[in-house]
């Protein structure tokens, strides 16, 4: 859709960060992650790393909010 020309393009995959209030010591361990794991120190805001793809006419496909803020993209996609 962006004029780039690009073609046989399945999905494009794309993180983001979604907010949320800090998580309690509770929900931690319910969760299986630590507190801190949560916090997004680029952006100083706690929350979940949100994973979704789209198809060549901008519909999502595929999403999936299951890691918390410190994960990468990349390790998102492959565990």
């Amino acid at each position: 859709m962006s004029g780039a020309e690009f073609d046989k393009i399945i999905l494009a995959l794309d993180g983001m960060l979604v907010w949320t209030t800090q998580p309690t010591e509770a929900d931690c361990e319910i969760l299986g992650f630590g507190e801190r794991l949560f916090h997004c120190f680029r952006k100083d805001k706690f929350g979940y790393l949100l994973m979704a793809a789209c198809d060549h006419k901008t519909q999502f496909r595929w999403a999936e909010i299951s890691h918390p803020a410190v994960t990468s993209d990349y390790l998102a996609w492959v565990s």
